[in-house]
């Protein structure tokens, strides 16, 4: 697993010491859809502890075994909650504490991809494209991608190549704070879905 841009996770390590966690059920829930490739829309009042669960959602996709306390194991029917470690089926975490203004957004996920290898580049095959992230460092590829709507263009290229058979691994895109998301951001939002 590779953790990009959350903020302390560890880059390719298993944390085995389980933490407790209460509504832990909200957590196994978001783990389950995050499996199945569903898209999920995480709303509540300011304060409720939406940040903090996409924290700890960072932290089960990083290995982390979550144990649930007694009543969110009732609810959960489990626990603890792990993402699965079948062979091939690695989930890379993209996570954004951000979502506005648009060119923060577009950047901070331009800059994911990049590291991760995936990010489409003017010129480049999507077989070559990881030697070329390897080979660019990102204030260069900035300079290949001059403007917000070629990074935003480039990010949506690389996820349409991932979606006809990319060679990356699962990834799991968190978006947080998308309340501040402003609405020229919607249609970009919308490409991503």
């Amino acid at each position: 697993l590779r953790p990009v841009g959350v903020p302390g996770a560890p880059d390719c390590t298993v944390l085995t010491d389980p933490i407790r966690l209460g509504n832990g059920h909200v957590l196994a829930e978001l783990v389950d859809r995050a499996v199945l490739g569903r898209h999920t829309l995480l709303m509540g009042a300011e304060g409720v502890g939406k940040t903090r669960l996409l924290e700890d959602l960072a932290a089960v996709v990083a290995g982390r075994r979550v144990l649930l306390d007694g009543a969110a194991q009732k609810r959960a029917r489990r626990k603890y909650v792990q993402m699965p470690q079948t062979h091939g089926e690695a989930y890379t975490l993209v996570y954004v504490a951000e979502a506005g203004p648009n060119g923060r957004l577009v950047d901070a996920l331009a800059k994911a991809f990049h590291e991760l290898g995936i990010l489409a580049l003017p010129g480049i095959p999507p077989g070559m494209r990881a030697g070329a992230c390897d080979e660019y460092a990102w204030p260069e590829v900035k300079k290949l991608l001059r403007t917000v709507d070629e990074r935003q263009q480039a990010v949506v290229e690389s996820l349409h190549d991932l979606a006809g058979g990319g060679r990356a691994p699962r990834l799991l895109i968190v978006l947080d704070a998308l309340d501040r998301a402003s609405a020229s951001q919607g249609l970009f939002l919308r490409e991503l879905q």
